[in-house]
């Protein structure tokens, strides 16, 4: 079975070894008209950025964009809509910066290139996050994240990863999970990144 960190790539921004100049970055949406976003995915500035919504080979339509703030990215993409950010380190005392991905977190299922996810923000602060390997969010990959309200304001260092909770959900989620496997999420984060990358270039 494939492990979360083995499809990071939606809902989403990506980045890997994250610069501090100019990124670009591919906005996902789940619609044609590149209306309704489910992901951000960064990479290290290639000097081009056509704002156009195309269909990737993935069957995910993207829009490219370049920037030098991804939490600023995110804000713009997402505007007032429930999302979930988890700031990704190289390091398990999140000093050094190598990864950034933003979810969607309206509890729907959205695709993220080769697989699904589902992010949640509960009215109590908490939140819920599951991937899929499929496109339909029906095979689980791994037991849900159940992230607490203080993992989400406090932006603890957990397992590599600091999280972020931006304009909650109204209403509280009955989604169950455990953190336990927090600390499998960055193994391959940057692999699953530039193997993501490769097939939205195709």
């Amino acid at each position: 079975m494939k492990s979360f960190a083995g499809h990071l790539v939606t809902g989403l921004i990506l980045a890997a070894a994250l610069p501090s100049v100019n990124a670009e970055g591919y906005v996902v949406f789940d619609d044609s008209k590149c209306a309704d976003p489910a992901s951000v995915t960064m990479f290290p500035d290639s000097g081009s950025c056509p704002a156009e919504c195309t269909l990737s080979g993935d069957g995910v339509y993207i829009e490219q964009v370049c920037t030098s703030d991804y939490f600023t990215l995110a804000s713009s993409t997402f505007a007032k809509a429930p999302y979930l950010v988890a700031e990704y380190y190289a390091d398990s005392s999140c000093t050094t910066k190598q990864g950034f991905q933003a979810f969607s977190a309206d509890g729907k299922c959205h695709v993220v290139t080769d697989y699904s996810v589902k992010a949640t923000l509960n009215s109590d602060g908490s939140g819920v996050l599951q991937t899929y390997d499929d496109f339909q969010c029906k095979e689980s990959l791994d037991d849900a994240n159940a992230l607490t309200k203080d993992a989400l304001t406090a932006h603890s260092c957990t397992g590599y990863i600091k999280y972020y909770a931006f304009n909650a959900a109204t209403t509280t989620a009955t989604g169950t999970g455990t953190s336990a496997a927090v600390p499998l999420l960055i193994s391959s984060a940057v692999a699953a990144f530039l193997g993501g990358l490769a097939a939205v270039l195709l």
